[in-house]
């Protein structure tokens, strides 16, 4: 009776996480606490030795302890310790969430995991459909957010659309082939209604990666990619703020290789700011930085006039300028290693067992690292990525 009530805090913690990841932090929060509730209680015997000796012994350990282990070291060498050690609370957080997907999600139990985590996606994107279509159809900007900010929830909505597309690359009947192509129509619509152009970016990055990758996707995922891109050129044509939004992307990435400080796209101009912003800070302190946190105060005194348009915190809208300005050259090298790492997992375990999970894990993992080019880190992206990667490897061994 006792184990059951663990199973069954596992269970429940993994399909609350899985459904409402796309809608809430706190909920999936909540969904990590029952995870990590009954994997304590099934496993506290055993001593902090010996759990300690499971986690290192699992993925990634290395990858994350030079990564904590850098962000300690800039934090310390910063401006101002005071600021920058708490920070280090969300990434211990972000690094204990994959070990409890790692270590709860089992060969009976994902498959159920991952559906109940493409139909909290599918729901969130008919949310955004029907928030953001009538007035954007009539030609009234307006973008789809479901209950997060639309840049956010046009993210995490790509990760369930790598996983629709490489589950449909490896369908074995018509009805499965159909409903993953309906899901993935449905969610690339909603992105597109997000008008998240850095989506765009991860998507196509998927696309490339898992061509290159598998054989077996390239079939199916020849008609089924061009239907998506289809239904999302479809929805950014019929509105005139989306076709500026989405023609944006090529002028501010010519003006980004042509070190230009302005763009035809306000928005577009203001980050190409940030980012020179990010480069001076770097500059200053180049190999450990100036420390986690630090970047807004810092960015104030260098360009007071971008922080009227931006609510703090300060974002730089690019994972890698925030690290190299934070955590200077060790910071960065040490961010490259865990993305790195993570993609070499990925890949290792799509070579020794192709499937849709471990082709989605390394397709996700392209998309992110592309995606984040244009944003920094955010919690339920980062759970997100961290979900579908220890989705892969348990597929792996199923």
């Amino acid at each position: 009776m006792i184990g059951d009530w663990k199973r069954l805090s596992v269970s429940l913690g993994l399909c609350l996480f899985a459904a409402s990841v796309f809608f809430s932090v706190s909920l999936s929060e909540i969904g990590l606490g029952l995870i990590f509730l009954g994997l304590l209680a099934a496993n506290w015997r055993l001593g902090f030795k010996t759990i300690a000796a499971k986690v290192w012994a699992a993925p990634l350990s290395l990858a994350w302890t030079v990564y904590l282990g850098a962000k300690v070291v800039s934090s310390l060498a910063g401006y101002n310790v005071a600021a920058s050690l708490p920070s280090l609370a969300s990434d211990i957080f972000k690094c204990a969430a994959f070990y409890l997907f790692y270590f709860s999600l089992k060969p009976e139990n994902f498959e159920r995991t991952a559906r109940f985590y493409l139909a909290g996606a599918v729901a969130a994107a008919f949310l955004g459909i029907w928030q953001a279509a009538p007035a954007f159809f009539a030609g009234i900007p307006s973008r789809a957010e479901g209950t997060l900010n639309p840049v956010v929830y046009g993210y995490v909505l790509v990760f369930s659309l790598c996983l629709a597309a490489s589950s449909l690359a490896f369908s074995k009947t018509a009805k499965e082939r159909l409903a993953y192509a309906g899901a993935a129509l449905i969610l690339s619509a909603a992105i597109a209604l997000s008008q998240t152009r850095g989506a765009l970016v991860g998507f196509f990055a998927f696309c490339v990666s898992a061509a290159a990758v598998s054989k077996t996707a390239r079939k199916p995922l020849s008609w089924a990619v061009p239907l998506c891109i289809a239904a999302m050129f479809a929805v950014y044509l019929s509105n005139a703020d989306s076709r500026d939004r989405l023609v944006s992307i090529f002028s501010g990435g010519k003006a980004a290789i042509g070190n230009h400080e302005t763009s035809a796209d306000g928005a577009v101009t203001k980050r190409l700011a940030f980012w020179k912003t990010a480069v001076s800070v770097w500059q200053e302190r180049p190999i450990l930085g100036a420390g986690p946190e630090n970047l807004t105060n810092l960015a104030r005194l260098k360009n007071p006039g971008l922080m009227f348009a931006e609510k703090p915190p300060y974002n730089v809208h690019n994972l890698y300028l925030k690290h190299a300005a934070e955590g200077g050259i060790l910071g960065l090298a040490s961010l490259l290693f865990l993305l790195g790492a993570m993609l070499r997992l990925a890949w290792l375990g799509f070579r020794r067992n192709p499937n849709a999970y471990t082709l989605c894990a390394v397709g996700a993992v392209c998309a992110f690292c592309a995606m984040e080019l244009t944003e920094i880190l955010r919690a339920v992206v980062a759970f997100s990525i961290l979900f579908l990667l220890a989705l892969g490897q348990k597929a792996e061994v199923k």
